[in-house]
């Protein structure tokens, strides 16, 4: 049995160190599997598209899913999640909605820029870098989610 708790504990303390994995490995697994379902034609033009920012640690499709938190401001913070408040015991919520500037509103958003054949290429080449980002970033549960409760009433900022 000790040895059991030992093996157990070994393991939960080197998974820990994995938790905070999603950062850059995350978002750069997301993008590989998007790059896999491309057809070339498309890989190439994202990959033009990306030449118009330039940012030498993000410069190809894959390490460009990172470069939205690399330039993370304030202006910006409320992008990358959408908090949809719930509590586990069944209590209702406070009627709380996320901000109107949230990852849901920022993929619509940069999806309409990267579809708009007028815009510059700058600015298609940032909407891919966001869109990139925020696909990965909407898939992190604690992302999507407050939990309210009685020692946290305005919810636990996404798991914070």
């Amino acid at each position: 049995m000790r040895n059991l708790r030992a093996v157990l504990l070994l393991t939960l303390i080197a998974l820990a160190g994995s938790a905070s994995a999603w950062i850059d490995t995350g978002h750069m697994v997301v993008a590989s599997i998007a790059y896999r379902n491309l057809t070339p034609k498309v890989r190439q033009r994202a990959e033009e598209l990306l030449k118009f920012v330039a940012d030498e640690k993000s410069n190809t499709f894959i390490t460009a899913s990172c470069w939205a938190d690399d330039h993370k401001n304030n202006a910006d913070r409320e992008w990358h999640y959408i908090d949809l408040h719930f509590r586990a015991d069944g209590t209702p919520t406070a009627n709380r909605k996320p901000p109107t500037e949230n990852v849901v509103w920022a993929i619509e958003k940069f999806s309409r820029v990267l579809a708009d054949k007028r815009a510059k290429p700058e600015e298609r080449g940032i909407a891919l870098r966001y869109l990139l980002h925020f696909v990965g970033d909407i898939h992190q549960p604690l992302h999507c989610v407050a939990r309210d409760t009685d020692l946290f009433p305005n919810g636990d900022r996404g798991g914070q």
